[in-house]
């Protein structure tokens, strides 16, 4: 009896030592915006920043030469750029692209009524 259990603990002990790093590395499918960005760095795409578009599709922020910023879109596993040409193009807007004044509004809305004008 002493024996099968022994037998069975070194057993129980090598399939948890052999599972382990499996479940270790795997990150169950999450994205890593910091390994895909340094992944993008590595092939030479100027990425700033990167977030998942869908579960095979990342978009990333790339800075072009100019100073400007615009999104690209990638395929998580090889890296290759999605071509978008058929799609309206995407432009990161900058602080000059915004307008920053207020819309103007009637300070007399509660105090007069419009609906039968």
């Amino acid at each position: 009896m002493t024996n099968f259990l022994k037998t069975g603990f070194v057993a129980l002990a090598l399939v948890a030592g052999a599972a382990a790093p499996v479940l270790a590395s795997d990150t169950f499918g999450s994205f890593d915006a910091a390994q895909q960005l340094q992944r993008l760095h590595d092939v030479g795409v100027n990425a700033t920043d990167v977030a998942e578009d869908t579960s095979t599709t990342m978009r990333a922020t790339v800075k072009l030469e100019d100073g400007s910023t615009t999104f690209a879109y990638y395929n998580v596993d090889n890296l290759q750029q999605i071509n978008t040409s058929g799609a309206a193009a995407t432009k990161v807007l900058s602080k000059l692209d915004v307008s920053r004044t207020a819309p103007i509004q009637s300070l007399d809305s509660l105090t007069r009524d419009n609906w039968d004008d």
